[in-house]
């Protein structure tokens, strides 16, 4: 958009299309073409740094995108697995929990100290 902008200053900087008024042949019909072509490439060389920034941002862009979608699917398999230890742990299908019946949360760490929890763990 910049670019475009630019362009259309620069055409009328060059003042495209008006005679010239006095007698002097270097500012007949090849001074104001020249002048509009130097007025086209300004407009072309702000058209292709505007183009070069865009190009160069947007690669950037995709880029980070990519790295926030691989995170993105690190963090749901990470959680995935933590849900599914949450839940195993609380079911007591693992090896390092068992199912205590006499006390309120129903889980219970096997320790030495509590014995019947090694002998559940055992059955």
């Amino acid at each position: 958009v910049w670019g475009l902008i630019n362009s259309l200053l620069s055409i009328s900087k060059s003042q495209l299309g008006v005679a010239p008024t006095d007698a002097d042949p270097t500012s007949g019909i090849g001074r104001a073409l020249t002048d509009a072509s130097l007025g086209i490439g300004e407009a072309l060389i702000s058209t292709a740094s505007g183009l070069i920034v865009a190009i160069t941002t947007l690669a950037f862009f995709r880029l980070f995108q990519v790295f926030l979608f691989n995170q993105i699917k690190i963090f749901r398999k990470s959680g995935n697995e933590l849900e599914l230890l949450y839940r195993m742990a609380w079911s007591g299908n693992d090896n390092g929990y068992a199912v205590n019946k006499n006390s309120n949360s129903g889980m219970s760490k096997p320790s030495v100290d509590n014995p019947s929890t090694i002998e559940n763990q055992a059955e």
